[in-house]
């Protein structure tokens, strides 16, 4: 889950983490939270199966 998260934050100009089953990020564009959760969303089942 940390590498969605830190792959989607860098869509918002940041940077995420976490642990295996938990993750958040943070960044300074907001504008971008769009495309971030676009990204976590059809990535999400991929990042799931590692």
């Amino acid at each position: 889950m940390n590498g969605l998260i830190r792959e989607a934050g860098k869509f918002i100009e940041g940077r995420g983490g976490g642990a295996p089953n938990f993750a958040q990020a943070g960044g300074k564009k907001a504008e971008g939270i769009h495309e971030a959760l676009d990204f976590a969303l059809t990535n999400l089942k991929d990042f799931v199966k590692k």
